[in-house]
């Protein structure tokens, strides 16, 4: 089985709602991604402009929490489902480098 799911992304943190936590009591939240950049595909360039949805849990969360928004970061993580209710696609975040040079 292949099990390679690794994504990382740099752009600008631009929402970011209250913290919660799940039944379990891990704190968490969720937050957008604003990324835009210039890609090569099939030979041209090409800009690319989207919106993320990302969670994040325990101690990133509590941290990501105390940023002012906008910020800009690199994030790291996986895709998958949002939960078990809900299939849409979200990163999930495993580790964060906030650039407070920007």
């Amino acid at each position: 089985m292949i099990s390679d799911n690794q994504v990382r992304i740099y752009g600008q943190l631009v929402e970011m709602p209250a913290l919660r936590y799940t039944p379990a009591g891990i704190p968490l939240v969720e937050c957008v991604l604003l990324h835009e950049s210039v890609q090569s595909e099939a030979g041209f360039s090409r800009q690319v402009n989207c919106q993320i949805d990302m969670i994040a849990a325990g101690d990133i969360a509590e941290k990501l929490v105390r940023c002012a928004v906008p910020v800009a970061c690199t994030v790291h993580g996986f895709l998958a489902a949002k939960n078990r209710r809900n299939p849409r696609l979200v990163l999930h975040v495993q580790h964060i480098e906030l650039d407070t040079t920007n």
